[in-house]
């Protein structure tokens, strides 16, 4: 058997949601495996966003119960984290200059190199709908706050620490928890000049 057909998978994710019970579960799984500064409300929108996008499909045959397969998804996530080149940097190294100026040659830095050019384009993308995003992430503060350094030019990780005052961990944080909605929202919300992208676009 193959993938789930995105559109079950949509639904039934929306009938975890809708249900009180079920919806606990995901939140006890996902505050199980948050790490570091992680919410559970993090890991639970990093891990929708991997469903949805079609990263980590939905396969029936294998977990029957879509939260066996988030529940796994998160699991595996965790244990990534651990041995990944960005992890390494950060026990590593303390300040934005230091990691941004080490080159990482073991195992996992090509995977890093992907996921970084995947942040610049988000980031490059990301003035394009502030409007959509401020009306989304109305009641989430940080969000808010890196909004706002977005908004007058300041992109890059390293410059908001310094114009958040937050720690490089905080700032990685709150960037992840925005980009992963800003991933959903670009889909589903025009632009702040009123246009659609077509699905999967990439500019």
């Amino acid at each position: 058997m193959g993938d789930t057909d995105i559109h079950e998978t949509r639904a039934e994710l929306g009938a975890i949601l809708r249900d009180a019970d079920r919806k606990k579960r995901l939140y006890l799984l996902a505050k199980r495996f948050a790490r570091g500064n992680e919410t559970p409300d993090d890991v639970i929108g990093t891990v929708c966003v991997k469903l949805l996008s079609g990263k980590t499909p939905w396969r029936r045959d294998e977990h029957p119960d879509l939260l066996d397969h988030l529940g796994s998804v998160m699991s595996a996530t965790a244990s990534n984290l651990l041995t990944s080149a960005d992890a390494r940097r950060q026990r590593k190294f303390h300040t934005p200059e230091e990691e941004t100026r080490v080159p990482d040659r073991r195992a996992g830095a090509e995977e890093q190199l992907l996921d970084d050019e995947a942040e610049r384009r988000m980031e490059q993308r990301l003035g394009r709908w502030l409007v959509a995003l401020r009306k989304d992430r109305a009641d989430d503060g940080e969000a808010m706050t890196l909004l706002d350094a977005f908004e007058r030019g300041v992109i890059d990780a390293a410059d908001q620490v310094a114009d958040t005052g937050w720690d490089i961990e905080d700032v990685r944080r709150v960037r992840r928890r925005l980009f992963d909605r800003a991933a959903i929202v670009m889909q589903t919300h025009p632009d702040d000049s009123g246009r659609y992208i077509a699905r999967g676009a990439e500019s």
